[in-house]
């Protein structure tokens, strides 16, 4: 997948409840290097209310633990 499909779908995703507002994190467009990026990986708490954009394989692998993927 590519970068501009992935944040299409994350923008796709939060939009589809409108007009309610979407109350969570999302990241059209996640990467290792952002801040959150340990937080979001750690296997030692429950995953965080939030939609990520993310094209890296490595994410697939890493968050393996969270309960939906798609």
């Amino acid at each position: 997948s590519s970068p501009t499909i992935t944040c299409q779908t994350v923008q796709s995703l939060v939009n589809m409840i409108a007009p309610l507002k979407f109350c969570s994190d999302f990241r059209p467009y996640f990467t290792i290097h952002d801040s959150e990026f340990k937080e979001y990986t750690t296997r030692t708490q429950a995953p965080p209310p939030v939609i990520l954009g993310v094209t890296n394989p490595f994410f697939a692998k890493t968050l393996q633990h969270w309960p939906h993927i798609i």
